[in-house]
């Protein structure tokens, strides 16, 4: 299914994104949050669209549509933040093995 709407045009996002922002912040990251910010987005934009379903059933989903509008980002870089936003929404932390923080353990895959 092609995705047609323009990720600038998600009126919800400027409510939401400091929320995200300072969460983000309180982690103590050195990226800066222009740069960080399209994963968080990618997450909320498509929480509505996959409500329901898991992380591990949705996030090859997300990979390919960052990669149709993203293609100069590796999805990688960002999967973690819109895993964030999704487990904000699902509580259901974890659910993927590339969860959290680089370098940190995910309890569902051991890693």
């Amino acid at each position: 299914m092609p995705h047609t709407k323009d990720h600038a045009e998600d009126p919800g996002w400027a409510e939401e994104a400091p929320r995200y922002r300072e969460r983000w912040e309180q982690r103590g990251r050195t990226e800066r949050w222009e740069d960080v910010e399209p994963g968080y987005k990618v997450g909320h934009e498509l929480r509505t669209e996959y409500a329901g379903r898991p992380w591990a059933e949705v996030e090859p989903e997300f990979s390919t549509r960052w990669s149709d509008h993203h293609s100069d980002k590796p999805w990688d870089r960002f999967l973690d933040k819109a895993q964030d936003v999704w487990d904000d929404m699902m509580r259901e932390p974890g659910a993927s093995p590339h969860a959290g923080e680089r370098g940190s353990h995910d309890e569902a895959s051991g890693r």
